[in-house]
């Protein structure tokens, strides 16, 4: 009996121990589609800012996303191009999260829209995008 109480003893410390989250599903909502950027989120004195993102489901826990920024509008006033970046978000609580060497972006369901907060040099902004498509459509011409 004495031997028993070891390994008992044993068996309630490793059943009371606290469950590791690994491996747990994410709650982040699959945002595949095509967004625009609201027109209450232009950020140019009133002048039309054309950005559309495009967001792409990588399994479970991460989302490709490219942004494409159409330099011809009237907030740009550049060449008729889209300027395109590229990023890959990881699920993080409800949304999604981007490092960048900037900073970090917050996307996350707004409705049947996405609202992403972007944090970059101790500043803070959000920008709100209304769904154009539930495919991903890619822009042109592309600028060099």
């Amino acid at each position: 009996m004495k031997k028993l109480i070891p390994v008992i003893i044993f068996l309630l410390i490793l059943g009371c121990e606290d469950k590791k989250d690994e491996g747990a599903a994410s709650t982040a909502p699959d945002l595949t589609g095509t967004y625009k950027l609201n027109k209450d989120s232009w950020n140019c004195d009133g002048a039309e800012d054309v950005i559309y993102v495009t967001i792409e489901q990588q399994g479970s826990n991460s989302i490709k996303v490219n942004v494409w920024d159409y330099y011809g509008d009237a907030c740009d006033d550049g060449t008729d191009c889209y300027w395109s970046e590229k990023y890959t978000g990881n699920a993080e609580g409800n949304g999604y999260k981007i490092r960048d060497t900037g900073g970090t972006i917050i996307i996350e369901a707004n409705g049947d829209g996405i609202k992403a907060t972007i944090n970059e040099d101790g500043q803070s902004n959000i920008e709100n995008y209304d769904r154009e498509s539930s495919d991903i459509k890619t822009y042109a011409p592309v600028c060099s």
